[in-house]
C-alpha cells in the first residue's frame, strides 16, 4: 500500500509536494468506484481544496 495521496487545486502546493517526490493531483475523483479503488491503494487521502478557485458547478 503507498502511504499517501493528495489532491488539491492549489498550485503552490501542487509545486511544493511534487518537489518532494509526493503524489499530488489536481484532478479528484469523481466516482464511488474511484475513490474505492484510491482507498485500496493509499493509506492517507488528504484534500486540500481552495473554494474560491473552483467554479460554481463543481463547488455545489
Amino acid at each position: 500500500m503507498k502511504p499517501i495521496k493528495i489532491y488539491t487545486n492549489e498550485v503552490s502546493i501542487i509545486n511544493n509536494l511534487k518537489e518532494l517526490n509526493m503524489e499530488v493531483v489536481n484532478k479528484f475523483p469523481e466516482t464511488k468506484e474511484e475513490v474505492t479503488k484510491i482507498k485500496e491503494e493509499y493509506a492517507n487521502i488528504l484534500y486540500s481544496i481552495d473554494l474560491a478557485l473552483m467554479d460554481d458547478k463543481k463547488s455545489k
